[in-house]
């Protein structure tokens, strides 16, 4: 108001303020205005108005009429206002506080203003910055948690839908061949799904985020051309396609859909980039993880899985088969002749036969069966729920098709071809070991028969098989007792004569073990050690072990060299180590004139001197070609009268209790 004299002095002060200054006496008369006030509001002239005219309050004595509020609160007080100036929105905090004369009455209140919209705008993004964050910590969280990568893609789905408010989503990926395959979905129907299941380059919006490395909405879908057809038929409305970076490889696209409508602003397409980094990172790391895995599980020169990972398949099969009451095959193959092919036509050629067969087999094998490289020239086959007459079925076909293996680039086509064995569960083994051992040992009888043929695995077989050291080195490497049972019957068979020598022996000695009040770990060791105290015989020839008249000179230095050959065999496998000493001794003379070391006395063994009388009485006991079985006293005599040279006399003694017991098989007490 012109001429009053608040108005003269608040003009003096105020009037280049560059914030809102205003005064209103107590009659709601707008008395003072600064100029730039006057300016945010678009107004000239205002003094001498009253103050819901110019501040557009909803009349004298509203309530939220800041003079009002001051004089019914007859102290300062503060408020917001937002004003348009210039099409933007201003925001400012207003402090009003009355003004009193010399009486200490009201006559007038000052109202000053700050401009907060900055801050407000501020303090509006820390507010969806935050937000944003706990979407994104989220969204770490849950995928943090794992390194497979179809569990991490469909977790990161669930979450943006939850998190971000979509409708629907899937993750495209880039295969080898440059194509986006639909890796997971959420929402999508089965129409859908198929029609996209695999995009070529430039079909479909998702080529395009891919092409810009931004995000790239779709607001309305409708007239859109990239879209495709069968995109529109569902009630889709907008898309958002979110490129998926790791260290600047584009590894394909989020796509995010609603059923309505939706605007993507700048912001809210820079903070869904930001998601598509991180998932992004995640998503190559599971890979990478994948690819260390495949790496360790496969063989480097086939592709095919090692043999260390097919042992955990294995492992696996044969529980889900107990619990199920199911039968599968297992199958040992070998590349017949692969070392003339070495020979003939270098290395490179047979590691590309390797390869080709390696290649067949992933032909002709259903997608639920498991092959892997054993190792060197043979591989093995798993076929759940498989019974004989299915894999014999298999074998044939696999033999046939090996035999007519086209390869190109030879001088002189070599004829390749393969033996086999077969081995069912549970009928020829129940354990991983035994089950392996079943089949190679089928897969040698194949060999010997002939090769390029299989050989179906049963307990009659091993009694025809002939065995070399090196094959049963590799049989007896990481096998425990259960397995090591197929050598021992191996061995026992090999002679018609002894048949089950060996398990008679081990009968006899843990006899005997019972009358020395032994420690249960050296029972064990005993146990383990009576077993295969002639496992070294599988390595002699059948014309020196099972010649029908007595041994030369000659011939008898090569069976005394079957201890030797036993450890040999079994130094491999840690299951027989403490058992090694007693194999290698049981041939020992109480007199130091045994083999192979010539040791005497106590320095034998203990164990290896146990066994060594119940080796010597079984051998007696039973028939030779060149002599007929000793009956248990005569044998028994034999033995006590090479007590104190042979054998030690304490456990010759002590041996006498075990037969004063022991009934035979027509179960008649043995009187000796």
């Amino acid at each position: 108001m012109e001429g009053h004299p608040l108005s003269e002095n608040l003009k003096s002060i105020f009037s280049s303020a560059s914030y809102p200054v205003y005064a209103i006496d107590t009659d709601y008369n707008l008395v003072f205005i600064s100029d730039y006030f006057k300016k945010v509001l678009g107004l000239k002239d205002c003094e001498g108005k009253k103050c819901y005219q110019v501040f557009s309050c909803k009349g004298k004595g509203s309530a939220q009429c800041e003079l009002h509020q001051m004089l019914s609160r007859k102290r300062p007080f503060r408020s917001q206002v937002i004003i348009d100036f210039n099409k933007k929105k201003k925001v400012f905090a207003l402090d009003f506080a009355p003004l009193k004369n010399e009486k200490n009455k009201i006559f007038a209140g000052l109202g000053i203003g700050k401009d907060i919209t900055n801050n407000k705008i501020l303090r509006q993004q820390i507010v969806q910055s935050n937000r944003e964050l706990k979407v994104i910590n989220s969204i770490s969280h849950a995928i943090c948690q794992h390194l497979d990568l179809d569990r991490l893609l469909d977790t990161a789905l669930d979450k943006v839908i939850e998190l971000l408010r979509f409708d629907m989503a899937g993750f495209f990926l880039l295969n080898e061949d440059n194509h986006l395959v639909l890796k997971s979905h959420r929402g999508l129907s089965e129409e859908l799904v198929k029609a996209v299941k695999t995009l070529e380059p430039g079909i479909g919006s998702p080529w395009l985020s891919l092409k810009k490395g931004k995000p790239y909405a779709i607001e309305d879908i409708t007239p859109n051309k990239t879209v495709l057809d069968c995109t529109k038929k569902e009630k889709i409305a907008s898309i958002v396609n979110i490129p998926l970076k790791s260290k600047n490889r584009l590894l394909g696209t989020l796509t995010l859909f609603t059923k309505e409508k939706r605007v993507f602003g700048t912001h809210d397409l820079n903070f869904l980039e930001s998601i598509g980094g991180q998932l992004g990172v995640a998503i190559e790391n599971a890979m990478l993880h994948k690819q260390a895995i495949g790496l360790a599980r496969t063989d480097g020169l086939t592709g095919l899985y090692n043999f260390r990972y097919f042992v955990e398949i294995l492992n696996k099969e044969i529980h889900r088969s107990q619990r199920g009451g199911l039968e599968f095959a297992l199958m040992m193959i070998d590349i017949d002749n692969l070392k003339d092919i070495n020979d003939f036509y270098g290395h490179e050629a047979g590691d590309f036969v390797m390869r080709k067969f390696s290649d067949l087999l992933r032909l002709n094998l259903r997608d639920s069966d498991f092959y892997a490289r054993y190792g060197g020239d043979e591989f093995v086959l798993l076929l759940p729920e498989t019974d004989e007459k299915a894999a014999i079925s298999v074998a044939k076909k696999i033999i046939t098709k090996t035999s007519k293996m086209m390869l190109f680039g030879f001088d002189t086509k070599p004829v390749i071809t393969a033996s086999m064995g077969v081995a069912i569960y549970p009928k020829a083994a129940t354990t991983p070991s035994s089950m392996l051992k079943a089949a190679d040992l089928a897969m040698y009888q194949a060999k010997q028969d002939g090769k390029n043929r299989y050989c179906y695995y049963s307990p009659a077989l091993l009694s025809t098989i002939q065995f070399d050291s090196k094959r049963l080195e590799r049989i007896a490497q990481n096998a425990d007792l259960s397995a090591i049972q197929t050598l021992i019957t191996a061995v026992d068979l090999r002679d018609n004569y002894t048949g089950s020598h060996s398990s008679e022996v081990s009968r006899l000695s843990l006899l005997l073990a019972k009358t020395q009040n032994l420690r249960e770990a050296q029972v064990e060791e005993l146990k383990v050690a009576s077993l295969l105290h002639d496992i070294g015989k599988i390595g002699i020839s059948d014309s020196v072990l099972l010649k029908p008249t007595r041994l030369s000179k000659k011939e008898y230095e090569q069976v005394k060299q079957h201890p030797l050959l036993g450890v040999s065999i079994l130094k491999f496998s840690k299951h027989f180590k403490k058992a090694l000493p007693i194999i290698l001794h049981h041939h020992e003379r109480f007199d130091g004139k045994g083999y192979p070391h010539g040791l005497s006395g106590e320095t034998i063994p203990y164990l290896a001197r146990l066994i060594a009388i119940c080796d010597a009485f079984q051998a007696m006991v039973s028939s030779r070609p060149y002599r007929k079985a000793m009956n248990y006293k005569r044998a028994f005599d034999e033995i006590k009268a090479n007590s104190g040279t042979q054998f030690d006399p304490q456990l010759v003694d002590a041996f006498k209790e075990v037969l004063t017991i022991e009934r035979n098989h027509s179960g008649n007490v043995i009187n000796l």
